[in-house]
């Protein structure tokens, strides 16, 4: 799956039928504990800090059959985006299509993606 959306490249360049697809994708999640000393001098408290970070590589291509047809075709564009860990709500299942699909979704509620056509390959 990807997704078609015109691009305008560096320089003035159109691209009508780019193809978008997720190159790779990465869920980082960590927590750090520590134990704090409580106003009494005494006590201590236990203070959890998690930090969560989903991250999605995009690679742009001149268009969905330059993509396939070709042996090594050229990424024309790659960019990373961070996004909420929500975009992964109800989650059906862990396979990558599943996952990719969340990330596609909410790739097209942002303004670059705004319209952006599915392409099933």
């Amino acid at each position: 799956m990807g997704l078609k959306k015109s691009i305008t490249l560096v320089g003035g360049i159109d691209l009508p039928d780019a193809y978008h697809r997720v190159k790779e994708a990465q869920l980082e999640i960590s927590s750090n504990v520590e134990l704090e000393l409580n106003e009494d001098g005494e006590s201590t408290s236990v203070v959890v800090n998690e930090n969560s970070e989903f991250s999605v590589q995009l690679a742009s291509y001149k268009d969905y059959s330059y993509r396939t047809t070709s042996a090594e075709p050229a990424a024309i564009r790659q960019r990373h985006y961070n996004l909420p860990l929500s975009a992964l709500n109800d989650l059906s299942s862990s396979s990558s299509d599943s996952i990719k699909t969340k990330i596609y979704t909410h790739l097209k509620t942002l303004d670059e993606f705004s319209g952006a056509e599915d392409v099933i390959e």
